[in-house]
């Protein structure tokens, strides 16, 4: 009631009580008006209160500090209302505000700008409680309450010297409210000494030190919020570390080396909640569906999650990042995770907890596989289609990145440039050899369902070790020399593996400037001469196409090589295994509408095996599938409509599903 009812309780509330009061002195007969509160509520305010103003609330990465002081307003305004129930005379805004401040708020962030910021914003929600500035009350001391410092890290700490504990506990409220500079000065030192002495002199921060009188009086946090940052564990932290080489010594569960540095905040924030504590965190919703968040998605199981929200795209203005809210809880899992996807405009204010009570699912049987937000039938649709299909990684096909340049302009070129390098060869001989290197290439944009729309762009395959034979090649060479000076440039051209420089060898990075990024060699190369299937991978809607033409493909494309290629084609552009990947492997969406045919993501995707039971159907598959490419040859614009309709249903009949299970999809399914 306190929460949902909002300023409306303090206010309806307040009124009840005046009227009721008339009717028992006899000033009115009857009122209209009756408490919104219950009886258990107004009975028990003082208890409810003092529950309140003991709770112990932090952001490990509090940045401007947004989450504290919004958590801080809810905690007062709640309290406002409770104190129609609490004669206390000294209780206002602002002494609510303090006692919040100094007994419940705490936060971390690696940022000193974000700190003083966060800092800032406290104490300017405190001024704006005084009516006089002239009596405005010297400001707190904030600086063990929000700290600088990085919350995945940890310290080896004398954790059973109570004595430093209990000194340094005893001086934190005194400085907190402290007015006097040198006093201040005093004891900051004395607090920084005992600091030091508990950690052996480490500077790194650690919950347990800066923050003791929580552990040692609830053992934990009572509430754990924030929006951690994202990064990714690969990036460079530094010039000889990445941050998986950072933080791979703290052992983390939810580690994982192509990760996310979200995924470890989700583990220490659970890790400093006391029993019972909770956890509320907006961050990527990548981690439910992604590869490196099985381990996450496994360690989450280990405790209570009770409210999952799959915000989409649209929360932050200034990212492109698809988000979820997790509630978790530090206890025994319940497996009744309360979910529900958001598919309203988020630029408008939306009700969660409204929209959560009316479409919400309850997920019951959540293991460390993906997590995926739908209705019982949903969920059975999916452990059937798992149950039926074989994932696509066991398959004996291969999957592969396109061609690598490293500098587009200078090994991708039109028919006009190649024509120029063709006429430039010496003689005969070294045309044919020219001719045979240079390859017709598609880009991702010239990839479509069925069909592709060549831009007339050739790629000179300059393979690894194409610099020894160069001699052979003089015209290639003449052109990418006008790009020398670029193509040296290149990080690959520049340093080994290792990042460093190679000293005895021809070349001082990974290859030859005159050679494409990535090192392509003969075997890979072949891989696009072979019957294919080739797609873009960031799309809207499903864009594979099967090639027989032998074109080469470039980075922000993909090809496909095996058997039954053609098959695979036809399932993976049906109206079925669209929404089958989209729904349960996509990993998350990308904006509005657009998805990411990632490789790790489609290794699982279920796709019908092929029995002797199937392969009629198989063969019909494949039979259209040729029909459409063949009128999408002659007319990109042909109508293959019915054709496609023919395919998805084929493909239901090879996953049996039922008329209920084909309606989710043809509801649901673009």
């Amino acid at each position: 009631d306190l929460i949902e009812l909002g300023e409306l309780a303090s206010e309806y509330e307040a009124t009840a009580l005046i009227k009721e009061e008339n009717i028992e002195t006899g000033k009115q007969k009857s009122t209209d008006y009756t408490t919104l509160l219950s009886e258990g509520i107004r009975h028990h305010a003082r208890t409810i209160d003092g529950w309140l103003a003991d709770i112990a609330v932090c952001d490990p990465a509090v940045g401007s500090g947004a989450f504290p002081v919004g958590m801080m307003a809810e905690i007062v305004r709640i309290r406002h209302t409770l104190s129609l129930y609490i004669e206390d005379e000294e209780r206002t805004s602002y002494t609510l505000k303090r006692c919040c401040i100094e007994n419940s708020l705490y936060g971390v962030d690696i940022d000193p700008g974000a700190c003083e910021i966060a800092k800032l914003r406290l104490w300017l929600s405190m001024v704006v409680e005084e009516d006089d500035i002239k009596s405005i009350k010297p400001l707190p001391n904030l600086d063990y309450k929000i700290v600088c410092g990085d919350s995945l890290m940890k310290v080896e700490k004398e954790l059973f010297n109570n004595e430093l504990f209990h000194e340094l506990e005893k001086l934190k409220p005194i400085y907190f409210g402290e007015t006097n500079y040198a006093k201040k000065q005093a004891y900051k030192k004395q607090m920084d000494e005992l600091i030091s002495q508990i950690t052996s002199g480490n500077t790194q921060f650690d919950f347990e030190v800066y923050f003791s009188e929580v552990f040692h009086r609830k053992g934990g946090f009572d509430v754990v919020i924030g929006n951690p940052p994202y990064i990714p564990l690969q990036r460079a932290f530094d010039d000889k570390r990445k941050y998986a080489d950072l933080y791979k010594k703290l052992n983390c569960e939810a580690f994982e080396r192509r990760g996310d540095i979200y995924c470890l905040f989700y583990e220490k924030g659970i890790s400093i909640l006391n029993k019972g504590g909770h956890l509320a965190f907006i961050t990527s919703n990548k981690w439910m569906r992604a590869a490196y968040g099985k381990k996450l998605r496994n360690y989450f199981l280990k405790n209570n999650p009770k409210i999952l929200i799959d915000l989409g795209p649209g929360v932050f203005k200034n990212a492109t990042v698809d988000t979820n809210i997790l509630i978790i809880q530090k206890a025994e899992n319940q497996h009744r995770l309360q979910a529900v996807t958001i598919t309203e405009n988020k630029k408008n204010h939306i009700d969660l907890a409204a929209i959560l009570k009316r479409n919400g699912v309850v997920l019951k049987h959540l293991t460390q596989d993906t997590w995926f937000i739908g209705s019982d039938a949903e969920q059975r649709l999916k452990e059937k289609i798992e149950r039926i299909g074989k994932p696509l990684k066991d398959w004996n096909v291969n999957i592969y990145y396109g061609i690598k340049t490293g500098l587009n302009k200078a090994f991708i070129i039109d028919n006009a440039k190649r024509q120029e390098i063709l006429n430039n060869c010496l003689d005969e001989d070294e045309r044919r050899r020219t001719e045979a290197i240079i390859k017709p290439i598609l880009r991702g944009r010239d990839i479509k369902r069925y069909y592709y729309e060549w831009a007339g762009l050739w790629v000179i395959i300059a393979k690894f070790g194409f610099y020894k034979e160069s001699h052979l090649y003089l015209s290639i060479v003449q052109h990418l020399t006008r790009y020398e000076e670029q193509l040296k440039n290149r990080g690959q051209c520049k340093y080994n593996r290792q990042n460093k420089v190679n000293i005895n060898k021809d070349y001082t990075g990974q290859h030859h400037w005159l050679e494409l990024d990535n090192n392509p060699n003969e075997n890979y190369l072949k891989e696009f001469e072979k019957e294919k299937v080739v797609y873009s991978e960031i799309v809207r809607k499903p864009q594979f196409h099967y090639d027989i033409e032998g074109f080469y493909v470039e980075a922000t494309s993909f090809l496909m090589t095996g058997k039954n290629i053609k098959y695979i084609c036809g399932l993976l552009n049906s109206k079925p295994v669209t929404f089958f990947f989209k729904n349960y492997y996509a990993g998350g969406g990308l904006g509005e509408d657009g998805f990411r045919y990632k490789k790790a993501f489609l290794e699982n995707l279920p796709l019908p095996p092929i029995t002797e039971a199937t392969k009629p159907i198989i063969k019909q598959i494949e039979e259209l599938v040729d029909k459409i490419i063949a009128a999408k040859k002659d007319n990109p614009k042909a109508n293959t409509v019915l054709w496609e309709c023919e395919i998805d249903r084929l493909v239901y009949k090879l996953y049996e599903l039922t008329e209920e299970e084909i309606e989710i999809i043809e509801k649901n399914g673009n």
